[in-house]
């Protein structure tokens, strides 16, 4: 009855639930930020220009402003710029800078500028 089905459901979870505390206990223990977010719409999404975009046999197209290529790769710069949003908040609400669709258009400089921006945000230091 309904206690199969709760069952299920709590075993289906537990996977998950002990990879994210995995990995923000890794996370902690080598100085690096961890920040959870959802990842809704991110493979639908253009990175570049934020509009609604077409996934086809694992290729992402936005027609608004051309972006082509991988839709995992996307999706994933989609997560990555929701997580800097996230962690940028507080600067954001106190003045700083916002986080926005094409910014560092780069992959390298993007991904430094993000690592940097995870660790100075999480105020951990290296072990």
């Amino acid at each position: 009855g309904d206690n199969g089905r709760v069952m299920k459901r709590k075993l289906h979870r537990f996977p998950h639930y002990e990879l994210r505390r995995q990995l923000e206990y890794k996370a902690h223990w080598n100085g690096i930020g961890y920040v959870e977010v959802s990842e809704a719409w991110t493979s639908q999404l253009c990175s570049r220009c934020g509009t609604k975009g077409e996934r086809n046999a694992g290729v992402f197209r936005c027609d608004n402003c051309g972006l082509e290529g991988h839709s995992d790769k996307n999706g994933a710069h989609n997560i990555g710029r929701r997580a800097l949003g996230k962690l940028l908040k507080p600067l954001s609400n106190a003045g700083g800078f916002v986080a926005s669709p094409g910014a560092g258009s780069d992959d390298l400089t993007a991904l430094r500028d993000f690592y940097s921006l995870m660790k100075s945000a999480s105020g951990m230091q290296p072990h």
